[in-house]
C-alpha cells in the first residue's frame, strides 16, 4: 500500500502538496469530504475546485467507502480532503440525536468507535491504490475552551494515530514546507 497521512495547520500547503503527489497521475479521484454549507465554506470549495485539474474526478463522501471500493482501487490516485472534516461530520451526526452535545463516556466511546470504523472503511477501500489523506493537525494550537473542541482535539488525535501507522509515509505541512515524518 502507498498511503500518505498528510497532515498540517489551516492554510500551511496541505491539499497543495497532497496535488502535488497526484500530479504525475492520470486518473486521479479527489473525495471531497466537507458539507458547503455557508458562504466562506462554498467559496473555500470553489477555491479548491479551480486549483485542480478537470480532468480529476470528484467524489463527494465521507463515510460508506467500501461502496465506492471499485472505483477508488481503479484510480492511479487518490486524495481525501479532509479527514478533518469527515471527523466533525460523523461526530456531527451523533449531535443530532443527543440535545446540546450532552454526552456520556459511553456515548462518545462509540461516537470514537464509528469513526475508527469508518477511517478503516476508507484504508481498506483505497487497497493498493497511491493515495493522500490530508488532514488539520488540531492538537499543536491552543488548548480549546469548549468541551467539544477538546473532544474533538482528543479524537482527531488519535484518528491521526490510527491513519498514520498505516500509512507508508506521513508529512507534516509547516508554513507550506513539507517535513518528512514517516518515509
Amino acid at each position: 500500500m502507498s498511503l500518505h497521512l498528510v497532515l498540517g495547520g489551516v492554510r500551511s500547503g496541505k491539499s497543495r502538496y497532497a496535488q502535488e503527489l497526484a500530479s504525475s497521475h492520470e486518473k486521479v479521484i479527489y473525495v471531497a469530504t466537507a458539507n458547503a454549507k455557508d458562504d466562506s465554506m462554498k467559496e473555500r470549495v470553489k477555491r479548491h475546485q479551480a486549483d485542480r485539474p478537470k480532468s480529476w474526478t470528484t467524489l463527494e463522501a465521507y463515510r460508506d467507502f467500501s461502496a465506492h471500493k471499485k472505483e477508488l482501487q481503479e484510480a492511479d490516485f487518490v486524495i481525501v480532503d479532509c479527514l478533518t472534516f469527515m471527523l466533525s461530520r460523523l461526530l456531527f451526526e451523533k449531535e443530532e440525536k443527543v440535545e446540546h452535545f450532552q454526552w456520556s463516556a459511553e456515548e462518545l466511546q462509540e461516537v470514537e468507535e464509528i469513526i475508527h470504523e469508518q477511517i478503516d472503511e476508507l484504508i481498506d477501500a483505497l487497497g493498493s491504490t497511491p493515495s493522500a489523506i490530508v488532514s488539520n493537525e488540531v492538537g499543536l494550537g491552543v488548548v480549546p475552551e469548549s468541551w467539544l473542541g477538546n473532544v474533538f482535539r482528543d479524537i482527531s488525535g488519535r484518528a491521526h494515530q490510527r491513519v498514520g501507522a498505516r500509512a507508508s509515509e506521513v508529512t507534516l505541512m509547516v508554513a507550506g514546507i513539507p517535513l518528512k515524518i514517516k518515509e
